[in-house]
């Protein structure tokens, strides 16, 4: 925990060296407390400053006056900049709150922002339009008292043909089917029905079909000719399942009491014509996710505490840090259950409450606490408040005793007390032995003075949907009319092959540069800052550390990024073009399977992950807890030939209702992402034309294999001189280096640019690679927890003298991360340090490794701090380039 007292799920660690969240509450303010970390719409949440009041999210809805909606997709008018954008999609909601007489209501401080979730249909390349057509199409609106379903088909000679159906009761009227002829942009039927004669007219309208229904009667039956016209879209229940695609349109701002409004501005008319087909055709099933943010209180026994190299704080006046023995803090976290709270009448609404589907990010348990450097604990026993105010629900600590039993006294709020020990085993144990049983970790609890679990501050998520099809038929008054309606908006499929291997693609009808494509598999990622390790977290808890034996469990977070290797990489741009745009598309649905180590004297079987994230565009992110057993099998697979830790599957439907199992693999050798530095060209030494040299340096803490040098692809280009368009490529001149790049070195790679001419400013090369990870460097840097044993090693700790001197350094400061700190000047350039030796170390039989921060002071007292640093064995300080 911070100063500030923020908790952070394990999760929220991933692809970042330091956790500092912008909070949507400022420091000290009151905050909703929530307790179970979840955040919904018009819930009533009691402020942690008033028991009479109560916080809210509102439920954000359609804005409407007069009935009618205020959102608009427009083009630019004639009064407008014409050289501004060419339209805009305009979104106004209204935030709708619950109200209860009972309680001082309060808004809950937050931000929201939209995106737009739309379904795509899939069709074969080269499929034309009118076959598009084909299958069963049901009417927009429900309650038509006309034809409510059409299949359209072809048959095996080529023709088409109709089924129609009307509104009957208590089932539809079955009117059989007819042939039908394409007639320019329409299809047409003829149904003879004696009584009268119904030509059905249909035509194509982005993803609808516009049908017109003339019902021609004979004299003898009187009626007057009518004609009906009908909105229809594909049938929810046949249609196949469609890849989902979200595309994000901003900040939702306020612009009165309660409208909100979010303003999306468009410079092509492609744009225009693929937004109303997205929130007009209901094909597309769009929907409308708002994602509220908010810091909410809660608290909870399940601390455990992050190592940081922060400015040693006061610790705060109105809580205490208490070091407990691992049995009484085991209870506190399992064998207690805390007293339900008194049911509470629901909240009055002010408005009917429409349903609004909502799902909540971030409720997963335990929480991982983040605190600044504190005072030394003391290990004698801590008396604490016992009585709690009639609105807690959480156990609170009565007493903390050291005993042989390892038990404590522990009291419920309203009266409840639990003998957890023995009076008998009450006896004076000696220094030695309450040292030994109290060296176990986590084993520090922030706790206020009523001896409940200290008030954390979180930052949650809750995302609330809203449906985004619209009728154009009712609600045009929303639109101006787009400029080719009959333009299909789907996704063409291209299945392309390369090593023996095919990888399914799909181009957007309307943007053709963005290209969606189905990952070969999910890695591990690594993250972009420094100091650039994969996005994997260790906690190491309930650490009990006696003479040579060792308990511990462990929990481990994990994200996995799609993957597509260079060559299909390379394969897409010269079939899409240079400039294709390569997005992971994803699934409508998908799920994670995963085989995680055995515990002791168990099978390995793979287990369904239901609590998984799974989004394509960010990854496949899941926490899981392991035992002592299985940690140590997980560690030894990482050092294994393969290098996988862990595999699995996900399942997803992504186009046509077929279902793919894409590989995921955790594993420190293969990830995504670049392990060097962005690159620096150069012209080559040969003097040659069109030969240049790109320098690479490893910036991660392992060395990297570069196993192949593919091709690059650098677009299209019009020769000035010659006026020839050529597409240039850049072609590697030499083989992979032999050797692997050790961490900061530097190799060179050899281009051939053609045609020579071109005026190269950049190449970025597309390199297979695998890292040959230092897991004696890396697990300790992986390893958020503080976990420390009892032993101790000695680190030498030395800089150059010619660091030091005028207009030079007057002196170095190196803060190690359990505490200790040296400091180097001209006069002392070399110190040893005693750190105590990580737990994960003498896991895993590793050299311990540190983690330190490094300040450079130079003559003038300015300062320049160096984050995240790590290392194994002595230290050779070096200074960093910021």
């Amino acid at each position: 925990m911070s100063d500030r007292l923020q908790a952070f799920e394990l999760k929220s660690l991933l692809m970042t060296s330091t956790v500092r969240p912008a909070p949507t509450a400022p420091a000290g303010s009151a905050v909703p407390v929530s307790a179970d970390g979840s955040l919904l719409p018009q819930t009533l949440y009691e402020a942690s400053d008033d028991v009479g009041a109560r916080y809210q999210l509102p439920r954000y809805e359609w804005n409407q006056v007069g009935g009618r909606h205020t959102s608009r997709l427009r083009l630019r008018t004639a009064d407008e900049d014409p050289f501004g954008p060419l339209g805009w999609l305009s979104i106004e909601l209204l935030a709708v709150s619950a109200v209860d007489a009972r309680f001082a209501m309060r808004s809950i401080d937050h931000t929201a922002s939209l995106r737009l979730g739309y379904e795509m249909p899939v069709v074969a390349a080269g499929e034309s339009v009118p076959e598009a057509w084909v299958g069963p199409w049901e009417n927009a609106d429900p309650a038509t008292r006309g034809m409510t379903r059409l299949l359209i088909g072809q048959r095996v000679d080529g023709g088409w043909f109709m089924h129609g159906f009307g509104k009957c009761h208590p089932s539809d009227c079955d009117w059989g089917e007819t042939t039908a002829m394409l007639s320019g942009d329409a299809l047409i039927g003829v149904y003879p029905f004696g009584f009268k004669v119904t030509t059905i007219t249909a035509r194509r309208s982005g993803q609808t079909l516009l049908v017109d229904v003339l019902d021609d009667y004979t004299d003898a039956d009187g009626r007057k000719d009518r004609l009906s016209q009908y909105v229809m879209g594909r049938s929810a229940a046949t249609s196949p399942a469609q890849p989902l695609i979200w595309e994000t349109l901003g900040p939702l701002n306020p612009v009165g009491a309660s409208v909100h409004r979010c303003v999306l501005p468009f410079h092509a008319q492609e744009d225009y014509d693929r937004l109303y087909q997205i929130v007009t055709s209901p094909v597309h099933r769009a929907r409308l996710e708002v994602v509220c943010k908010a810091t909410v209180g809660q608290r909870s026994w399940q601390q455990w505490w992050i190592r940081d190299r922060i400015k040693v704080q006061p610790v705060r006046p109105d809580m205490d840090l208490v070091q407990l023995n691992p049995a009484v803090l085991k209870q506190l976290r399992e064998s207690l259950v805390a007293p339900a709270p008194k049911p509470v009448p629901p909240p009055v609404a002010a408005v009917p409450v429409a349903p609004v589907s909502v799902k909540t990010v971030g409720r997963t348990s335990p929480l991982v606490m983040h605190m600044t450097r504190s005072p030394v604990l003391s290990v004698s026993t801590a008396t604490l408040a016992t009585h709690l105010t009639p609105l807690a629900a959480v156990p609170t600590v009565a007493n903390l005793r050291i005993d042989r039993s390892s038990v404590g006294s522990l009291m419920l709020n309203e009266g409840l007390l639990l003998q957890r020990h023995s009076a008998d085993l009450d006896v004076v144990l000696s220094k030695e032995e309450a040292t030994r049983i109290t060296r176990t970790l986590p084993r520090r609890l922030a706790i206020d003075k009523r001896g409940r679990p200290v008030l954390v501050r979180r930052e949650v998520e809750c995302v609330q949907s809203l449906n985004s099809t619209f009728d154009p038929q009712t609600d045009g008054y929303m639109f101006d009319a787009p400029v080719d309606p009959s333009q299909a908006h789907v996704l063409f499929r291209h299945d392309l092959d390369a090593d023996g291997q095919s990888v399914t693609f799909f181009q957007d009808s309307m943007a053709r540069d963005q290209v969606y494509y189905e990952p070969q598999e999910f890695r591990l990622a690594r993250s972009d800052a420094h100091p650039f390790l994969p996005s994997l977290v260790f906690a190491i808890t309930d650490v009990v550390t006696e003479s040579e034996s060792l308990a511990y469990r462990v929990r481990l977070a994990f994200q996995a990024r799609p993957y597509l290797g260079q060559a299909f990489r390379l394969l897409a741009r010269q079939h899409f073009g240079p400039e294709a745009r390569l997005t992971a598309l994803t699934p409508r649905s998908a799920r994670l399977t995963l085989s995680v180590p055995p515990a002791e004297g168990a099978v390995a079987e793979p287990l369904e992950r239901p609590a998984a994230v799974i989004r394509f565009d960010e990854g496949v992110t899941d926490e899981l807890s392991l035992d002592e057993a299985q940690f140590v099998r997980l560690a030894a697979s990482f050092q294994s030939p393969s290098g996988i830790g862990m595999q699995g599957w996900v399942s997803a439907t992504i186009s046509d209702g077929t279902q793919v199992d894409i590989p995921l693999v955790v594993s420190l050798k293969d990830n995504t992402g670049t392990a060097f530095d962005p690159p620096h060209l150069r012209a080559d030494a040969d003097g040659v034309p069109g030969h240049h040299a790109v320098s690479l340096r490893n910036r991660i803490e392992s060395p990297v294999r570069i196993n192949a040098v593919h091709p690059v692809e650098l677009g299209a280009w019009n020769d000035p001189v010659g006026g020839q368009l050529h597409r240039v490529t850049a072609l590697p001149l030499d083989p992979p280096p032999a050797e692997p790049v050790g961490p900061g070195q530097t190799v060179d790679l050899r281009y051939e640019v053609r045609p020579a001419s071109f005026p190269l400013v950049s190449i970025v090369p597309a390199l297979d690679v695998d890292i040959q990870p230092d897991l004696a460097l890396l697990m300790g840097q992986l390893t958020v927890t503080e976990a420390f044993t009892e032993a101790t090693f000695d680190v030498q700790v030395s800089a150059s003298p010619l660091f030091f001197g005028a207009g030079a350094l007057m002196s170095l400061r190196i803060e190690f991360d359990e505490g200790p700190t040296v400091t180097l000047d001209a006069s002392v350039p070399t110190r040893q340090v005693t750190l105590r030796k990580p737990v994960i170390a003498r896991i895993l039989g590793l050299e311990p490794g540190y983690r330190y921060r490094l300040i450079e002071m130079d003559a003038q007292g300015g300062q320049r701090v160096h984050e995240g640093l790590a290392g194994v064995g002595n230290l050779q300080v070096s200074l960093l380039q910021v």
